[in-house]
């Protein structure tokens, strides 16, 4: 559990400090539900 806890932080200081990469991250997890959407 202290693993996945250490994970999230991580992933909020990379959203805060680098705006566009956590546009462009975002934007590809919507595109994968999209795609796996149509598909099914």
């Amino acid at each position: 559990m202290n693993r996945w806890k250490n994970y999230i932080i991580l992933v909020f200081y990379h959203i805060r400090h680098n705006l566009s990469f956590a546009i462009f991250y975002v934007l590809g997890i919507v595109l994968v539900f999209v795609f796996i959407a149509i598909v099914l």
